[in-house]
This record gives structure tokens, sequence and C-alpha cells, in this order.
């Protein structure tokens, strides 16, 4: 059975689908430096480096990520549908960035906690000189 109707199934324009493929370059780019260091993240926050313990924690988080995307990605279809893309962008942005301007900018300065192994190397670097 084939439909006649303007809802009828069209090729994706060059530039759409070179942005889809620009998003899932991203993603799998993503995937491919996150995983390798996710194990040795989280034997560094956990505090332990038992290979169990770590491939349980590996798979829950890259499970948990993929059960979201099963169980959210038809709500934000419908989201979409409804409402648009345009809304769902902004409602998208503003749940990633509210967070991030919410949060409490961290100090600066020589008394300032380094947060990461780079910047707490660069510091312990400075203090040697």
């Amino acid at each position: 059975m084939t439909r006649t109707d303007s809802n009828s199934l069209r090729p994706l324009p060059p530039w759409s689908l070179a942005a889809l493929l620009l998003a899932m370059f991203a993603i799998a780019l993503g995937y491919g430096f996150l995983l390798p260091i996710l194990p040795s993240t989280i034997a560094r926050i956990a505090g332990t480096s038992d290979p169990a313990i770590l491939a349980q924690h590996t798979g829950v988080l890259t499970g948990t990520y993929t059960l979201a995307l099963f169980l959210f990605a038809p709500l934000w279809g419908r989201f979409s549908d409804r409402y648009g893309r345009r809304p769902g962008i902004v409602v998208l942005a503003a749940g990633i960035g509210l967070p991030r301007l919410l949060k409490q900018p961290e100090r600066e300065g020589p008394d300032a906690p380094a947060s990461t192994g780079a910047s707490r190397t660069a510091a312990e670097e400075g203090r040697r000189s």
C-alpha cells in the first residue's frame, strides 16, 4: 500500500542529513573517549581497584544511559510533535543550562582547591618552581 498524501516520506535534504550525521559522530566520539577512561575514573571516585566492582559500576552507568534513551526518546518525540522542534530545543537547552547557571562559581587563586588532576599537577609544578 503506497501513500500519496502530503505526509508521505521524502528523502532528507542534504543539510538535514549532514546535521544528523554530525550529531551521531559527536555521540560516537563521546563514547570513544568516555568508555576507555570510565573504569579508571570510577576507580578514582570509588577508591577501589577491584575489577568486579569497576565492571559493575561501568555497566550500571552505561546501562542507565541506554535505559534513559529508551524511556524518554518517545516522550521527547511526542513533545516535539505536539509543540514543535524549537520549543523542545529551548526546553532541553534550559534544562541543561539552568543547573550550570545556578552552580556556585569555583574559587580562583592560590588558596582554591584544585578540581582536576591537570590543574592539580599544574599547581604542584608552580609550587616547585
